[in-house]
């Protein structure tokens, strides 16, 4: 950009145009006749005489200060030729002019980066909207409601720009209402509020980031969507960021009890009230003392809610259908903590309205939930797919004036419509905790049509389940969930589950594990008990069968089948087997089968051979023998022989050599006869200890071992060892060369 160069001499002419030469210029402050000093260059620091006397030219050097000047042209007579007032520096009027109120508009911005569109800073400055430039003040004190509404509409009725609201505390008393596209944006720096504070109104001194202080005076919600309910357009993308807000509804009975406050206070409603919203966001935000932090009503679909925490509220998160048939559904709430309040989470069905109680597909995944009096999750009938992910909660039913409460209440309510409309849950991994009392329940059915238990845990609970007639049969669906500390498994109506669970037991020092396959009904069980003497029983439900902890029997229907299952805790001198077809793995004279868990085996039969080993097909190995990974021999079969080997290929020897010696191998052997002890039979060979003195190789074990109890270990001999074949077939060769010898000089 160019620009005209500025006079860089000031010339003065008299009234015939010539120069004017020896004239004067007075300088005063603008609208006086104080004099004013003017300078003699653009620093500012040496000041000009005042009058200025121009030179032959008629020119002088003249530089204003930042003041408003009047100037006063004369002859060096002081004739006056004119008189100008109000006269500022070119400076001075553009910084007159950038203080305007369109100011901003006067200066251009440029993003950076390629293709980035040049601009002016209001332009980008109107991207966004504050709440403190429609007058808000945010001190806690000045009642800001009208200035956020203001800067709110403002923002509605200029392509939806974010609503900004610095750190303060605002204090409002009357219902914001938000439209299509309404973005709030705080600076909450403060996400887990105010913990610890137990008195009323909420102390905020420790707060900080951006705190709403919500203070009607009459039943209120505070942020609510400016469609009437029951209208047929659905607001989209709503968005509320980083806030606190805090209103002045005191928590349930129970809670005001613990706590100690006295007042009973209703007037903050509903904290965020999303009726009709598709899209919606709302994220860090902290909610305390509504009687519901946040409600989703009909026409809601795919909110999502990110690190919400929700703590005082009598409800923390409610489901509830005003006028229309339209359901909440596929709404997702993601890292949030909901504590302290009667409900965590209540979808409405008291059948007060034609539509209550109606949501769909909503998720919780990884969420808190904590110190709840009552019901934790409390699903209407019409509540379907709904979904815990791996969430925790703890303190769950703390009220022990509520004759029954349960951490999640399905079915719940009078009902709407005919018994047919059921609804669905599933519980997918995550963490629940009760109060330890025996009138907590972790799952209590009511009208449901399924509920899905997959690898989570319930512990602390009076009862796992209770299910009534209402309930589908077979409808509450088990995959490995563990209850851990529940005396009651299920109570209520019979075959209601299915599935697979375990429990655990910890009072006592106990750490049993029971296993359930099927439902329970008076059939079809497959149960195993704790307890010592209960019984697991397969087929025909003889009284054969028992389990037991650390020497666990289950007979099949026919006492010749026994499975042990024995733990290494001394209860029994079986440690470590499973048999089958005996008692006891020492008792070689019973027939059956002996497995030892680090690798023995042991088979006894009486009137047949106790091992069959059989290769079908080609001639081959049979059994191979490995040591350490390395395979050292085998026995193969043909059709007509069997054959033991031990590995001697070339390749896994080296420094061969002919075998010399073998005659002072063979003269030490001692041949020996005998009688055994057990049968007095004779016998002819080796002893074992004699043979290891010459062939190690020939022989296995220790003379006169014991094993640890005393037993002996007795030694065995191989007779077909390689290392005394080859003696006697180096010998026979040795004599057979001097035979040839002897031979020789005898035909000589």
């Amino acid at each position: 950009m160019t620009t005209l160069t500025p006079t860089p001499k000031q010339q003065f002419l008299d009234a015939n145009g010539n120069p004017l030469s020896g004239g004067k210029v007075y300088s005063y402050a603008a609208g006086t006749t104080s004099p004013l000093v003017t300078y003699t260059d653009e620093s500012g620091t040496t000041p000009n005489t005042n009058p200025v006397i121009l030179d032959s030219r008629g020119e002088a050097e003249i530089w204003l200060g930042v003041a408003s000047y009047k100037l006063k042209l004369t002859t060096s007579t002081d004739v006056e030729i004119w008189t100008v007032d109000n006269i500022v520096s070119a400076s001075v009027q553009a910084l007159a002019d950038l203080s305007e109120s369109n100011g901003s508009a006067l200066v251009g911005y440029l993003p950076a980066g390629t293709g980035a569109v040049a601009t002016t800073v209001q332009a980008k400055l109107r991207q966004t909207v504050s709440v403190k430039d429609f007058g808000a003040v945010g001190d806690g004190i000045t009642n800001d409601t009208v200035a956020i509404q203001a800067a709110v509409d403002y923002a509605r009725s200029s392509n939806n720009e974010t609503v900004v609201f610095s750190a303060g505390r605002y204090l409002i008393t009357n219902t914001i209402n938000i439209g299509p596209g309404t973005k709030i944006q705080g600076s909450n720096t403060d996400y887990g509020g105010v913990a610890g504070t137990t008195s009323f109104p909420l102390q905020l001194s420790d707060s900080k980031g951006t705190v709403i202080i919500f203070a009607p005076t009459t039943e209120k919600s505070l942020f609510v969507p400016s469609l009437p309910l029951g209208g047929s357009a659905a607001w989209s993308a709503i968005s509320i960021k980083g806030l606190n807000i805090w209103g002045n509804t005191t928590p349930d009975a129970f809670h005001r009890a613990e706590l100690g406050i006295a007042a009973d206070i209703t007037t903050s409603l509903y904290a965020i009230d999303f009726d009709n919203v598709q899209y919606g966001n709302v994220e860090n935000v902290a909610i305390m003392g509504f009687q519901a932090g946040i409600r989703e009503g009909h026409g809601c679909q795919e909110n999502t809610f990110t690190k919400v925490n929700i703590q005082r509220c009598r409800v923390s998160v409610l489901y509830s259908s005003m006028t229309s048939a339209a359901e909440a559904t596929s709404s997702v709430w993601r890292d949030c903590v909901m504590r302290t309040s009667l409900h965590a989470v209540q979808c409405i069905d008291d059948g007060s309205q034609t539509y209550s109680g109606d949501s769909l597909q909503i998720r919780f995944h990884s969420c808190y939930f904590e110190d709840v009096a009552s019901h934790g999750f409390v699903l209407a009938r019409r509540s379907k797919d709904w979904c815990f992910v791996d969430c925790y909660g703890e303190q769950i039913g703390k009220d022990t004036g509520v004759a029954t409460r349960s951490c999640f209440y399905v079915g719940a309510g009078a009902g709407i419509g005919a018994a047919t409309t059921l609804n669905s849950l599933s519980i997918l991994g995550g963490q629940y905790a009760g109060d330890d009392s025996a009138a907590s329940i972790f799952l209590q059915a009511n009208y449901t049509d399924g509920v899905n238990l997959i690898g989570c845990t319930a512990k602390r609970f009076g009862v796992g389940i209770s299910a009534t007639a209402n309930t589908r049969d077979k409808s509450i669906y088990m995959a490995n969930p563990l209850f851990n500390s529940v005396p009651t498994l299920f109570s209520g109506t019979t075959n209601k589950l299915q599935g697979i669970y375990r429990t655990v037991t910890t009072e006592g020092g106990s750490n049993e594990v029971i296993l359930k396959i099927s439902s329970i009904t008076a059939d079809g069980d497959l149960v195993v008990f704790p307890a010592v003497g209960s019984n697991l029983r397969l087929g025909d439900g003889g009284t054969t069968g028992d389990v037991r902890p650390g020497n666990a029997a289950v007979d099949l229907g026919d006492s010749a089948i026994r499975w042990r299952y024995i733990y290494s805790d001394g209860l029994t001198t079986d440690a470590n087997y499973l048999l089958y077809g005996k008692t006891a793995y020492v008792s070689t004279s019973t027939d059956g089968v002996a497995l030892n868990k680090l690798g023995f085996i042991q088979a006894s039969y009486t009137s047949s051979p106790a091992v069959y080993l059989n290769r079908n097909g080609t001639d081959g190995t049979l059994v191979s023998c490995i040591k350490a990974g390395v395979n050292v021999g085998s026995i193969s079969v043909t059709a007509s022989a069997t054959a033991y080997n031990t590995s001697s290929d070339y390749r896994l020897k080296e420094n061969v050599n002919d075998l010399q010696g073998s005659g002072t191998f063979i003269d030490a052997l001692r041949p020996r006869s005998w009688e055994w002890k057990a049968t007095g039979a004779t016998g002819a060979g080796f002893i074992a200890h004699e043979l290891q003195s010459v062939s190690p190789s020939s022989v296995t074990g220790t003379k006169d071992a014991v094993d640890a109890d005393g037993n002996p270990e007795f030694q065995a001999v191989e007779y077909g060892s390689a290392e005394v074949i080859a003696n006697l077939i180096a010998e026979v060769q040795a004599l057979r060369i001097r035979l040839a010898g002897l031979e020789s000089k005898f035909k000589e």
